[in-house]
């Protein structure tokens, strides 16, 4: 996911599917590419328990859309899917960094509260939307230039438990240097508790608040603001468009029976 970070291979590959293929990542399982206007993004392929004779499979098809739709500055754009011949590839924004891992090596393991509240609200988005990851880990996490995380490569599979995402964002934060507070379980958390418990231990100072040049905690807190309109608006353009559906399917039926 990341042009500075992750180890690239030298598979010869020229183009998928009218894409430019620049490295493969991920030992082939995903490619730097960029697309007809010179905008690069990660070709990420299914696996064949995607498809259903050489298509998405419905289920999986239904899920990608919901994510498609989604809008949050911390999580990365899916922007299709494409066939090249009988391998289909998932089409992601190309965000610039380097993975969390390779940003915990670099930095000792120092995260600021920031960032693991960052990795928190990202989250806690999709699950506003239904949406489980399913697949969190330090590599599809990226960390900016500018030190804001966001979360890459949300599972294809029919995940639906909430709870596989908070054991994730646990393993996250802990690996970050997060330990539970007093009197804290971690098999009790939610994510609302963790933002909560980040938010509170920084402003006593447990945890760095900001680096040189990260934005204050008013800043983090209007744009977490954001983010939730953000997200609320997509649940509202997505019922909007449900109804007008099901208004036009009513007009259709009252048109054929005033016709018979």
């Amino acid at each position: 996911m990341s042009r500075v970070c992750d180890t690239r291979s030298s598979m010869a590959v020229d183009a998928v599917s009218g894409y430019h293929v620049e490295a493969s990542l991920a030992e082939g399982r995903s490619l730097l590419a960029r697309d007809s206007v010179g905008r690069r993004v990660i070709l990420k392929r299914l696996d064949e328990d995607c498809l259903l004779k050489g298509q998405l499979h419905p289920m999986i098809k239904d899920r990608l859309g919901r994510v498609r739709e989604l809008a949050h500055t911390g999580v990365a754009c899916l922007l299709g899917a494409e066939r090249d011949g009988d391998r289909c590839f998932l089409v992601w924004q190309y965000v610039e960094g380097c993975t969390l891992g390779d940003y915990l090596q670099t930095t000792a393991g120092r995260v600021v509260s920031r960032m693991a509240r960052e990795l928190v609200a990202a989250v806690e988005s999709l699950h506003a939307l239904g949406i489980v990851h399913g697949a969190l880990h330090e590599r599809n996490v990226i960390v900016r230039p500018d030190g804001s995380l966001c979360l890459t490569h949300v599972s294809p599979l029919l995940y639906n438990d909430p709870a596989v995402d908070v054991d994730a964002v646990i393993g996250l934060l802990e690996r970050m240097g997060w330990r539970p507070g007093p009197g804290g379980s971690p098999g009790r958390t939610t994510l609302r508790e963790l933002s909560a418990e980040l938010l509170m231990r920084s402003r006593r100072g447990e945890l760095p608040a900001a680096e040189p040049g990260a934005g204050s905690e008013e800043e983090l807190l209007e744009e977490r603001r954001i983010g939730r309109r953000a997200v609320w608006g997509a649940v509202l353009v997505a019922l909007f468009g449900a109804a007008m559906a099901w208004g036009i399917w009513r007009w259709t039926v009252g048109v054929a029976e005033s016709g018979v």
